[in-house]
């Protein structure tokens, strides 16, 4: 069984907001403060990339274990002849 991935490639603007204790750690750009939020103003999408990858899990289907029955499903779904 196979996985379709998609990957959107952009670029995006945004407005992070933290919370200092002094005026001189909020203006120290490696100061780390108190996260407040994040809010994104502007989205562009370049392109898109779809990848298909193989799907890892076990596929058990009762059919393939069984055999598939279609000369059966052949004569119910629409053979009006003698069984």
């Amino acid at each position: 069984m196979f996985k379709y991935i998609r990957r959107k490639f952009g670029e995006a603007s945004f407005t992070h907001t933290d919370s200092f204790d002094s005026a001189e750690k909020a203006a120290n750009p490696q100061a780390i403060g108190e996260f407040v939020e994040v809010k994104i103003n502007d989205v562009k999408i370049d392109f898109i990339k779809v990848k298909k990858e193989k799907d890892d899990r076990v596929k058990s289907s009762s059919a393939k274990v069984q055999g598939s029955p279609r000369e059966e499903t052949q004569k119910v779904s629409g053979d009006k002849g003698a069984i």
